[in-house]
C-alpha cells in the first residue's frame, strides 16, 4: 500500500521541480533575449535592475562621496562605465524603441563622462565646463524618458 503512495508522491515532486526548472529556464532566456528576440520595455528595465544588481552598482553609488574634479575620480568613472555598459546591452536587447533612444543618449553621456573625467590633460574647471556642455536639453529628455518607462 505505501509503495503506489511513493511513487506518486515522487511523481508530484518531479512534475513539481520540472515546472519550477521550465519557469526559471524561460525567465533566464527572456532576460538574457535569447528567447523569441527583443525584450519589452518591462522587460528591458528588469534586466537593467538585474544587472545593476549584479555589479552591486545602485550599492557602489551609496558608497561613494562627491569627488572634487581634481581628486582621484577612479570609483566615479568605474560607476559610470559599468552604468553605460549595461544601459547598452539594454538597448541593444530592447523593442522599445523610444526605451532604445532614451538608454543609448543616457549610457553614451556616462561614457562620454567618464572619458572626460579619465583626460589629464584638463584641468578641473575644463573638465566642469565640458561637463556642463553634456547636459543638453536632448540628454535630458532622454533620461526622463527612461526615467518614465522604467519607474525609476
Amino acid at each position: 500500500v505505501l509503495l503506489p503512495q511513493r511513487i506518486t508522491l515522487r511523481n508530484a515532486m518531479i512534475k513539481k521541480f520540472s515546472t519550477a526548472a521550465a519557469v526559471t529556464l524561460l525567465t533566464a532566456t527572456a532576460l538574457s533575449g535569447c528567447g523569441s528576440g527583443k525584450l519589452s520595455a518591462e522587460d528591458t528595465c528588469a534586466l537593467i535592475i538585474s544587472r545593476f544588481g549584479e555589479i552591486q552598482l545602485n550599492q557602489r553609488i551609496e558608497n561613494s562621496s562627491p569627488t572634487p574634479l581634481d581628486e582621484d575620480l577612479t570609483e566615479d568613472i568605474s560607476i559610470m562605465s559599468d552604468r553605460a555598459l549595461v544601459l547598452s546591452e539594454a538597448a541593444e536587447k530592447t523593442k522599445d524603441e523610444d526605451l532604445k533612444q532614451a538608454l543609448i543618449a543616457v549610457g553614451g553621456n556616462d561614457s562620454k563622462t567618464a572619458q572626460l573625467l579619465t583626460n589629464k590633460d584638463l584641468s578641473a574647471e575644463e573638465k566642469s565646463e565640458h561637463l556642463m556642455e553634456l547636459q543638453t536639453p536632448r540628454l535630458l529628455e532622454a533620461q526622463e524618458t527612461y526615467g518614465t518607462i522604467c519607474h525609476l
